[in-house]
């Protein structure tokens, strides 16, 4: 998927004013408008400190109040506000995304950029196809539920997720410990 050249000079401009354009294990963190904010903090944690990661931590449009305490968290930068092709150029540099089943997993698949996906069960078909990388999910009784809310107020397909799995995911999937995935899905499989 090509990038406009005004998007990915802006992306590379933004990057270079973050401090974010180096080498290093780096990843951008998408944590989405739905899922809890602590998995994602504590994935965030665990990479910085542990591995000396540094995050980038993007949201959508009136997502910058919920993303600002990730931002804050030691390693880690806020994005701010891009257009989506932007958003794109930012994906395609990143050595993985990690975010929930959203827009970006798919972008992040379409564009070739290993994801680690926090993956809601509600319909296995929205696991974005084709890309590289490895989803993360905790089977529950009520999966394939084909809501986009969850109907019975627990988000344990979710909550259950293990930030120690999401980190291990993050470290392998950019050195090639990615699966591909296909029309069986093979993207995911259940965190331990």
């Amino acid at each position: 998927m090509a990038q406009p050249a005004a998007a990915t000079r802006a992306a590379a401009a933004r990057l270079a004013a973050l401090g974010f354009d180096g080498g290093g294990p780096r990843a951008i963190l998408h944590p989405g408008a739905v899922a809890s904010l602590a998995t994602f903090a504590e994935v965030v944690r665990r990479l910085t400190r542990d591995h000396g990661w540094r995050i980038l931590v993007t949201g959508g449009a009136g997502e910058g109040a919920r993303v600002t305490p990730l931002a804050a968290l030691p390693g880690a930068v806020a994005a701010g506000e891009t257009n989506l092709p932007e958003f794109a150029a930012l994906i395609v540099r990143a050595p993985v995304l990690v975010t929930m089943n959203t827009g970006p997993a798919h972008l992040a698949a379409a564009l070739g950029t290993p994801v680690v996906d926090l993956y809601v069960l509600t319909n296995l078909q929205h696991a974005p196809w084709r890309g590289r990388g490895r989803g993360r999910f905790r089977d529950v009784p009520c999966h394939v539920c084909l809501q986009s809310v969850c109907s019975e107020g627990h988000h344990r397909c979710l909550a259950g997720i293990g930030a120690g799995a999401v980190g291990v995911a993050a470290r392998e999937v950019p050195a090639g410990g990615a699966r591909g995935v296909d029309e069986a899905g093979d993207l995911l499989a259940p965190a331990r």
